[in-house]
């Protein structure tokens, strides 16, 4: 089905922005040179209530490939990630899905970083939450 601009859409195909939160704490070692494997917990959901329709948690396991890794120290170290998650949430099944995304680290001082990161969490079914697939906007700090 193809619509152009200035056509109705149907009843069915109604789009609405939804906004939510998404926090969650992890972990990542390199294996190899540029080479890490990571893993993290974390929520998502609609507010911070933790509680109700499209509330869900998520586990994830993670390859990611740091540019310019090594003694080459830079200021900035962009990456790319992804890998395996798990959903689960307010309901009792539990459901796989992937994550992938990219990002950098802005090393402020020799041993921490800032890490920003951007993140598309996909194939959710829709009965386990309001999301089928989100992209998530995240902080934190890397330390060597």
């Amino acid at each position: 089905m193809v619509f152009t601009p200035g056509e109705l859409l149907p009843a069915e195909c109604n789009i609405t922005e939804v906004g939510g939160v998404n926090s969650g704490f992890g972990g990542e070692a390199f294996v190899f040179t540029g080479l890490g494997l990571g893993g993290e917990v974390a929520y998502a959901g609609p507010d911070w209530s933790f509680s109700g329709s499209g509330a869900m948690g998520i586990a994830s396991g993670d390859v990611s490939y740091h540019f310019f890794p090594g003694k080459n120290r830079r200021r900035f170290e962009p990456f790319v990630t992804g890998g395996y998650s798990l959903y689960f949430g307010d309901r009792t099944e539990t459901q796989s899905g992937f994550n992938v995304g990219g990002g950098v680290n802005i090393w402020l001082v020799k041993h921490a970083a800032m890490r920003l990161e951007v993140r598309n969490q996909g194939f959710i079914k829709h009965f386990h939450s309001q999301f089928t697939d989100f992209v998530a906007f995240r902080f934190g700090v890397t330390f060597r």
